[in-house]
């Protein structure tokens, strides 16, 4: 079954990639990346049955990488503690109340690794992936850190969307630099007006100051001297990963955006304050974009009112 999969993932990352499989890994890189211990870390709210099969499938994909589950909420029991018990490399760090952000800078404060890997708990990794990201790490100590590529297999953005996204990026992307963009679009970038450009579905590099957290890379040590994920986020805590990219581009480090580290999506929209729903998701949104706004400057606001319109429609409508 193991390969079954496997082989299926990669025609389905190669149809993504309009026909073109991953680049392989030059032997001289190969042995550096060897060299470089990572851990695999993956949080989880109450979706036991969707991170069991995440972790049966990065276990087969990644067999000697060390994996850290960041549970929350309740723990593994059944056949996926026996998997568990079966598996030594495969350490749980969990946390009875929910907290995607407490729950990472815990597991990430217990890991011994040089660089640790953050993944979705409904994302697939596919071949290449950790490759690409460490490569990319590698490849200059000015990148503070990785985000890779995103293959929304459940739904993606409608015509109306792209030509909305794309009308923005031009007129008010005019002062984001090249190196930024792949084909004309914006990768992962926040503006000092608080906008934030996300196109994480090009192949290719970019330079990104707006990181993905789901499909994310970081020294350990780069991550300990910001002091991990900013502690105030609250629920789902949307914007951890943006507050920390903008800090690092404060001190003139950004990340980079690499194309080779494909996962492919399969979003569940369950966990943390959603379970709760209505206004006290919507709270938290407005709490956790403050917290952007702050270490931003308070133009950012300018940004961030369409986000929390559109957000306070969506949470209303489901109350």
């Amino acid at each position: 079954m193991r390969f079954i999969c496997l082989n299926a993932l990669e025609r389905r990352c190669a149809k993504q990639d309009k026909g073109r499989m991953l680049r392989e890994t030059p032997a001289s890189e190969a042995i550096e990346l060897v060299s470089v211990r990572c851990e695999i870390i993956i949080p989880s709210y109450n979706r036991l049955n969707r991170l069991f099969q995440t972790v049966r499938f990065v276990c087969g994909l990644y067999p000697d990488i060390a994996l850290r589950l960041a549970i929350q909420g309740e723990a593994p029991s059944g056949d996926f503690a026996i998997f568990i018990d079966q598996h030594e490399r495969i350490k749980v760090s969990h946390r009875v109340q929910p907290g995607v952000v407490d729950a990472l800078n815990a597991a990430i404060q217990e890991t011994d690794a040089e660089v640790i890997l953050l993944l979705d708990d409904d994302a697939l990794p596919c071949p290449g992936w950790l490759e690409g990201h460490v490569s990319g790490l590698l490849s200059s100590p000015d990148v503070a850190y990785t985000c890779g590529r995103e293959v929304n297999v459940v739904q993606g953005r409608t015509a109306v969307s792209e030509i909305l996204r794309i009308t923005a990026e031009m007129s008010l992307g005019l002062f984001v630099p090249r190196s930024r963009r792949i084909g004309g679009r914006i990768i992962g970038w926040t503006t000092s007006a608080g906008m934030v450009f996300a196109n994480f579905c090009l192949p290719g590099r970019a330079v990104i100051n707006a990181p993905m957290e789901g499909n994310f890379a970081i020294r350990v040590d780069d991550f300990q001297q910001m002091n991990g994920f900013d502690a105030r986020f609250k629920g789902n805590a949307w914007g951890y990963g943006l507050e920390l990219g903008y800090r690092f581009a404060r001190m003139g480090r950004n990340g980079l955006y690499v194309g080779d580290a494909i996962i492919l999506h399969y979003p569940h929209p369950s966990g943390g304050s959603r379970n709760r729903r209505g206004r006290k998701w919507f709270k938290d949104y407005v709490h956790n974009n403050s917290i952007l706004v702050r270490t931003i400057g308070p133009i950012a606001w300018l940004g961030a009112i369409p986000r929390l319109i559109k957000r306070g429609l969506q949470a209303f409508a489901r109350a």
